[in-house]
């Protein structure tokens, strides 16, 4: 599954309405992997492995894409969504807990 970086970002926010920019620059953050490369079916250049939130992805620069594998997307929304309560107080957990429709 190819995706261009803003529609990851986009996605992520969809997880919760009041999700941090801090949450999602740690969620969104590449690291660099070990993993051997591959080449972009775009644009067929040699792609950077990385890891978002744990999970591998390849990172097409020249074409702003994240490609990633058949559940990988999910994996990582699932850990921003994880991330993100365990960034919200206490206090905000319970207010949204009492106060939901």
């Amino acid at each position: 599954m190819q995706l261009a970086i803003s529609e990851v970002e986009r996605r992520l926010r969809l997880i919760a309405s009041d999700i941090s920019d801090e949450v999602v620059r740690a969620v969104m953050t590449a690291r660099r992997s070990r993993a051997s490369a591959v080449r972009c079916a775009l644009c067929d250049r040699l792609m950077q492995s990385v890891t978002l939130a744990g999970v591998p992805a390849g990172l097409c620069a020249s074409d702003d894409q994240l490609w990633f594998d058949a559940r990988e997307l999910d994996r990582m929304i699932e850990r921003a969504g994880a991330h993100h309560q365990m960034e919200r107080s206490w206090l905000a957990r319970l207010l949204s807990h009492l106060f939901a429709s």
